[in-house]
């Protein structure tokens, strides 16, 4: 595998540009293609799993319309140093456990 210095423009990218995908990892940055997944059909417990999100995400949307949810979960996650998705998202996949 080719190792290089990336210039401050290039390491500061992250995310997809043009079908390749920027990972940064402890060691570096990570340059490869995007993989394909036009041809990978999801089981039924990964569509399952999704839809869980989907609705974790919802909830979310909830608490942050409602400001009194808000502060309440907004103090978790500043006592834990995360971020207040993390808390309200955690919140809910533990209540939907099987």
């Amino acid at each position: 595998m080719a190792k290089t210095k990336l210039n401050s423009v290039l390491a500061a990218l992250s995310g997809q540009i043009d079908g390749l995908v920027f990972k940064h990892y402890a060691n570096g940055v990570v340059v490869s293609r995007r993989p394909r997944m036009d041809h990978i059909k999801p089981s039924p417990k990964q569509i399952a799993q999704r839809e869980r999100f989907r609705a974790a995400a919802v909830f979310h949307r909830e608490v942050l319309a409602d400001s009194a949810l808000k502060r309440k979960y907004q103090a978790t996650a500043t006592k834990k140093g995360v971020p207040l998705s993390a808390v309200t998202m955690a919140a809910f996949m533990a209540k939907t456990a099987k």
